[in-house]
């Protein structure tokens, strides 16, 4: 395993303190995945190049920008079309 890749075996520990966290905040229990996929989905919000795409990509683990973008999901349509409108600008 890499050096940057050490750490816990798996997610049982991490699990344990959001359950503990959620718990105390009196809020209902997400599991550390789902927070991964927000930040994958917030990827479309924050990022405005490939590189900082691939940094963000790196920053959740991912060796394969794909990972990422197959995370974010798709954009909305609303979305997609101010994306492609914002393009046609100079």
């Amino acid at each position: 395993m890499p050096p940057h890749r050490r750490g816990w075996r798996d997610a049982g520990p991490i699990r344990t303190i959001f359950k503990e966290a959620f718990r105390a905040a009196g809020l209902p229990y997400f599991n550390p995945h789902s927070f991964r996929h927000t930040l994958a989905q917030q990827a479309q919000h924050q990022c405005r190049n490939y590189e900082e795409l691939k940094a963000w990509s790196q920053n959740l683990g991912h060796d394969d920008l794909r990972t990422t973008m197959v995370s974010c999901g798709e954009i909305a349509a609303y979305r997609q079309l101010e994306v492609i409108r914002a393009m046609s600008k100079p």
